[in-house]
């Protein structure tokens, strides 16, 4: 047998190290020359200025800005063909059988998609979101990113040196790599300040809408209150350490002792639910300690956290942006950056100090959050600094974001705003005069089909 028709990978045949680098390279240069060639074919494809893509947390959750914007669309325009797209089979057969309008990235239906839209809607980056190399240059990008940032992001995230000049160098070889965003849509003047050099884009690229997923927020907040409030909800929000997938080990090099801690919920009276980040799991350590515990369920990451996060009576967070969105509520906020200074040295640096941060001291210790619930468990009134702080990051407290946002699509894709459509500037009374235009699944379906 000849080494080249040896196909077992024999030691006499087996090529050398660099011959296997070679050929690896090989690949990849043809792969990006496809991507390319693909990529500047899109650019020559006439688009669709009403057809519009949504998507969130690379393809594989129905969740954020993306999904309210999403809907509000499907509900309340005629014009605008809305389409979300799946990188997730599984979800996408799920939404499917919603009834909404939805196709696989990689399927027939999702690669025309992509070649004839005019606009997409993310949560991260057009290239994670979707497949890339089909959208071309002339397609718009709609940033919404997935919460108001403590931690740095994008070019201001330095920890893997000068960003901006890796993404110049990444542009030229992966053309279809484009980050650009023709719009960004914010909650408040602090945060276009943080989107404009995150993001690499001009002041009147950034509009301040409010975050269209708060809109749930206030939806259940509203709800709540409406509801018996004898017995207190707590929920405990820590932000994303380590990598995606990766166990939350916070508990364990903390000193987390679940059985203590669900016994002072029931001296104090309230149940102490926890839900990670989207992208961590629970140790196999933590699962056993919460089935053992009657005060601490766990909320997993299958559902959206917004259409139930305004149940609740109480946050505890650390780092995450969570925080700025519970501001809306006027309910109570213990800030706990539980091991702060390991976290600095090992994840991204933030936006501000602390401190400054907080309507009242962060607690450092689990003993201290749960001295400061006990101390919570009567009846609550923000403080000015409360109410200071909800002013400085939220322009808009109630649930038309959605509305304003659509209207903000619509001026960038270059369609006439809909009548009873907000802008940036516009009143509740224009967002009450729009007509639902799909209200039930079979509508919604046969569009899809």
């Amino acid at each position: 047998m000849s080494p080249a028709s040896c196909r077992v990978g024999c030691r006499g045949c087996s090529r050398s190290p660099f011959a296997n680098v070679l050929t690896k390279l090989l690949r990849a240069l043809v792969g990006v020359s496809w991507g390319n060639l693909l990529y500047f074919v899109a650019c020559l494809l006439p688009r669709d200025r009403n057809l519009w893509l949504f998507s969130a947390w690379n393809g594989r959750r129905y969740l954020d800005n993306p999904k309210y914007i999403f809907r509000h669309v499907l509900e309340h325009t005629t014009e605008i063909k809305a389409v979300w797209i799946c990188k997730d089979r599984r979800l996408c057969a799920e939404l499917r059988r919603e009834g909404l309008p939805v196709a696989y990235c990689y399927g027939f239906r999702g690669v025309v998609c992509q070649l004839r839209a005019g606009l997409v809607v993310y949560t991260h980056s057009a290239s994670w979101e979707f497949a890339s190399t089909l959208l071309g240059h002339r397609v718009k990008r709609v940033q919404t990113w997935h919460g108001i940032p403590i931690k740095k992001i994008g070019y201001d995230d330095s920890r893997g040196g000068d960003a901006r000049r890796r993404a110049a160098l990444q542009r030229l070889v992966f053309r279809y790599d484009d980050d650009r965003h023709d719009l960004v849509i914010a909650a408040s003047e602090e945060e276009r300040k943080r989107y404009k050099s995150a993001f690499n884009v001009r002041d009147e690229d950034i509009r301040i809408t409010g975050s269209p997923r708060n809109d749930a927020l206030v939806r259940s907040a509203r709800q709540r209150s409406a509801g018996s409030r004898a017995h207190k909800k707590v929920i405990y929000m820590p932000t994303y350490r380590g990598g995606v997938g990766s166990e939350f080990t916070l508990f364990a090099e903390s000193g987390f002792e679940f059985a203590a801690v669900d016994r002072a919920c029931e001296t104090i009276g309230i149940d102490l639910y926890i839900k990670l980040h989207p992208v961590q799991v629970f140790s196999e350590r933590d699962r056993e300690a919460l089935r053992k515990a009657n005060r601490l369920p766990a909320i997993d990451n299958s559902g959206d956290i917004y259409e139930r996060i305004g149940e609740f009576d109480i946050l505890i967070t650390d780092f995450s942006g969570i925080y700025f969105d519970f501001l809306i509520t006027g309910r109570p906020i213990v800030m706990a950056p539980i091991a702060f200074e390991r976290y600095l040295a090992q994840d991204r640096g933030l936006y501000y100090a602390y401190e400054d941060l907080c309507p009242e001291e962060p607690c450092h210790t689990w003993e201290d959050v749960l001295r400061r619930l006990h101390a919570l468990a009567g009846p609550f009134k923000a403080s000015e600094r409360y109410l200071t702080l909800q002013k400085r990051f939220h322009r808009y407290l109630d649930d038309a974001s959605a509305s304003r946002a659509t209207a903000e699509l619509l001026r960038v894709a270059g369609i006439p705003r809909a009548a009873g459509v907000m802008c940036e500037s516009g009143s509740r009374a224009e967002s009450a005069a729009l007509a639902p235009r799909r209200t039930g699944s079979s509508t919604a379906g046969s569009e899809q089909r």
